[in-house]
């Protein structure tokens, strides 16, 4: 049996499959992966867009 694929990550990769969807989930789970693999880490709110626009502004770190 094939398990279906989650709404959220469906949302994310509209086109991914179900052995994609347990690639992706083994290496997000991996011990050795970096943090920002994670789904909850590397997503940005609206508010969150603010305070880093305005920290840029402020002569804060830019990304290269």
């Amino acid at each position: 049996m094939t398990e279906a694929v989650h709404p959220e990550l469906r949302e994310r990769f509209p086109h991914i499959t179900p052995a994609g969807a347990a690639l992706l989930r083994e290496l997000e789970e991996n011990p050795h992966a970096p943090r920002w693999t994670h789904p909850g880490v590397n997503r940005l709110s609206a508010p969150g867009l603010r305070q880093a626009r305005r920290h840029v502004r402020r002569g804060g770190h830019r990304p290269h």
